[in-house]
């Protein structure tokens, strides 16, 4: 950098001295780091966005794969989990009846959200009078998604002895969606 003392300029190899022009070789710190800020602020607003769209992405996978099940694959392919948000669904509506041997359970898992939710799978218990397991099964629901404020049905028959007097459990499970329940 020269100043308004250093006005002349000595070649390294030919000892030529020679007075360059003031405008285009005096540069202050301060146009220097205007220069630079500039140049990095279109790349810097670029990777911010890019990680802000990434991590609300990330933390809002299981709203935005409601919305979108073709992201799904993608989250899939990074290994990132995607899960419903079993906060949100209430089964309700249940009705066990028992004939014979066969047990049939039915029942509603409502949407309680106020946006589209994934329809979780339900575990399913039997439990007797003794409070011995007679029977458990998971099962998926008729829909893969319920809107908001919406429900959806699910049932099962399974053979149980003596479940006449039991005691039926069914509550969503929080596990791992994978494109082939969709």
């Amino acid at each position: 950098m020269l100043t308004d003392e250093q006005q002349r300029v000595r070649c390294s190899v030919c000892a030529h001295v020679w007075e360059p022009p003031r405008n285009k070789l005096i540069v202050s710190d301060n146009e220097l780091i205007t220069e630079t800020a500039s140049r990095l602020r279109a790349p810097t607003i670029l990777l911010l966005t890019i990680m802000l769209i990434s991590t609300g992405l990330y933390m809002f996978r299981g709203l935005v794969t409601a919305q979108v099940p073709e992201l799904i694959a993608p989250f899939e392919f990074l290994g990132v989990d995607v899960g419903p948000d079993i906060s949100s669904l209430s089964v309700q509506n249940l009705k066990a009846d028992y004939q014979g041997n066969l047990l049939r359970i039915r029942g509603s898992v409502i949407n309680t959200a106020s946006f589209r939710a994934h329809a979780a799978p339900l575990q399913v218990t039997v439990v007797g009078e003794d409070k011995t397991m007679l029977a458990t099964q998971r099962i998926l629901p008729d829909d893969r998604f319920i809107d908001a404020g919406g429900m959806t049905e699910f049932f099962l028959q399974v053979e149980v002895e003596n479940a006449a007097a039991a005691d039926v459990r069914v509550a969503p499970v929080a596990e791992r969606l994978r494109r082939s329940f969709f």
